[in-house]
C-alpha cells in the first residue's frame, strides 16, 4: 500500500509493506512496516524526513533547546564537524517553518513516539556501501 504521496521529489518510495492491525485480524502486526526511498542533497533529504514525520507521525513541532546557546554550539559543531548532518538539519528546519539557522528549535532528531515494543532497523545493500559489505543497523 503505497502512503499517500507528498509533494517532494526527493521522496522516491514510501510505501507500507505490513499494516499496524488488531489481535481480530490474521497475520495481525503491532507495528507499521515501511519502505522509504530518498534521493537527492542532503537538505532535500531533511526535507523529505521532516515532512514524513510531521503526516505520518504527527510530529507537528521540534522540541526547544534549554538555552540558544546550546543550539548555536550544536550547529556549529555539525557544520564543522560533519557538514551533511548540518545540511540535512537545515533541510528539517525548512519542513518546520523554521530558519536553517535556527538556535531555538532542535533539528538534529525527529522525536516520534515509537512505543514500547518498538525497534528500528536499516539495511544498506553492499553496492551502496564504500567497504562494498552490506550493513545492518537497529536500535532497541
Amino acid at each position: 500500500m503505497t502512503v499517500s504521496p507528498l509533494e517532494n521529489p526527493a521522496i522516491i518510495k514510501d510505501e507500507i509493506i505490513i499494516a499496524k492491525g488488531n489481535r481480530t485480524q490474521k497475520n495481525w502486526s503491532k507495528v507499521q512496516w515501511r519502505h522509504i526511498v530518498l534521493k537527492g542533497n542532503n537538505t532535500e533529504i531533511g526535507l523529505a524526513l521532516g515532512q514524513i514525520v510531521q503526516r505520518d507521525y504527527g510530529v507537528k513541532s521540534l522540541p526547544r533547546y534549554a538555552d540558544p546557546i546550546y543550539g548555536k554550539a550544536r550547529g556549529g559543531y555539525k557544520e564543522k564537524n560533519c557538514p551533511p548532518i548540518s545540511e540535512r538539519m537545515a533541510g528539517i528546519a525548512k519542513a518546520y517553518g523554521s530558519s536553517e539557522d535556527n538556535d531555538i528549535f532542535d533539528t538534529t532528531t525527529l522525536h516520534y513516539d515509537a512505543g514500547s515494543l518498538a525497534c528500528s532497523m536499516i539495511y544498506f545493500p553492499a553496492e551502496t556501501v564504500i567497504s562494498g559489505n552490506a550493513l545492518v543497523s537497529r536500535n532497541t
